[in-house]
């Protein structure tokens, strides 16, 4: 299926849906989220949640395989449809060679990111849009996985993306503040937040007063670490973000909805 195709597709899902976050979690290839809000926060009908399940399928080819537990749902007509592709695509896929399918990336190393001993494991991000203003969002796991935490909130007139990340671990560090938590690491996918983070000096550059702000709130943790992590690793935390952004509300969202299969 062309791209455009599936353009046109997922124009039809959020018309049917009626949602914007399931129009963010679709762009972000989150399909959990999608689902989720699908079948928990939308007021369709079980063959109206069959059809949107199967339009959002025909986009990404089944890369979430809990659609196939709603697909009861769907029309016969559309049934036989569904199965006929899956089997399709699943013949295509095992017939390709796995050193064409691989993705040839550079061999990078990352320091391991694990919650320190009996505290929180604190991923955030930013987004904005030079038209409306940015967002931050932060993610709580505690130890196991487990999810403690999913806020997002909108910035009118924010328009760049370092600040957006600032805010959004000055947040996440007054959340966990206000909130008992001190003994956490905080991972991010900006490299420079981080380093700036970890230095104890003062810059006098954009986002010096929260730098000052971040500085004076890290003496109030027993235990802290900063720790940079690929964008691909972070994705809950950009999708509480984007969707902070879609639905651009200035006080704190809790969007642990978005994310009910931590990590």
């Amino acid at each position: 299926m062309s791209r455009r195709a599936g353009q046109r597709i997922a124009r039809g899902v959020w018309d049917l849906a009626g949602l914007d976050a399931i129009r963010v979690a679709v762009c972000q290839l989150s399909l959990d989220a999608a689902w989720h809000h699908i079948f928990f926060n939308s007021q369709l009908s079980k063959v109206q949640v069959g059809e949107v399940v199967f339009l959002v399928w025909r986009i990404w080819k089944g890369r979430c395989w809990s659609v196939h537990d709603h697909v009861q749902y769907l029309p016969p007509a559309l049934h036989r449809q569904f199965r006929v592709q899956v089997e399709e695509w699943q013949d295509a896929s095992s017939s390709q060679p796995r050193e064409q399918t691989a993705r040839r990336l550079p061999s990078v190393s990352h320091p391991s990111v694990s919650n320190p001993p009996g505290g929180l494991l604190l991923r955030f991000d930013g987004a904005f849009n030079r038209a409306t203003g940015g967002s931050v969002g932060f993610v709580g796991y505690a130890e196991g996985s487990s999810l403690v935490c999913a806020y997002g909130k909108f910035y009118p007139g924010l328009n760049d993306p370092f600040l957006a990340e600032l805010l959004a671990l000055r947040d996440a560090m007054l959340w966990c503040v206000n909130h008992g938590y001190y003994n956490v690491c905080f991972c991010g996918d900006s490299q420079l937040v981080t380093r700036r983070a970890t230095e104890n000096e003062v810059h006098h550059e954009s986002g010096g007063a929260i730098l000052e702000e971040i500085r004076l709130l890290k003496s109030s943790f027993f235990f802290i670490k900063f720790v940079f992590a690929p964008r691909r690793t972070n994705r809950a935390a950009h999708l509480v973000a984007k969707t902070a952004l879609a639905s651009a509300a200035r006080h704190s969202v809790d969007c642990r909805y978005l994310l009910f299969n931590p990590l």
